[in-house]
């Protein structure tokens, strides 16, 4: 093998293993914990009236959990979802 032939053969090892090496350390795609906050006459309303506040301020929610309810004096309800989500809208 030529001398220019391992040099050419040489430097693209080199780049390819620069490139591999850069989208290795490439973070992952970021995520926040969305929460929101909802009322209601009823626990499933007050549920969901948080889940549309979560999408209505996040984007690219998944994995919704309810993480309180809890019964006002007045007998309405108040609730808090999560989520993971991509961002803020």
């Amino acid at each position: 093998m030529s001398i220019l032939r391992r040099a050419a053969l040489a430097a693209a090892a080199m780049a390819g293993a620069a490139s591999l090496a850069t989208a290795l350390a490439m973070p992952a795609m970021a995520s926040v914990n969305g929460h929101g906050f909802g009322t209601g006459a009823t626990a499933d309303d007050a549920s969901f009236a948080a889940r549309i506040q979560l999408i209505d301020d996040y984007y690219g929610c998944r994995n919704f959990i309810l993480i309180s309810d809890v019964q006002q004096a007045d007998g309405s309800w108040a609730a808090e979802v999560g989520a993971t989500c991509q961002g803020f809208i």
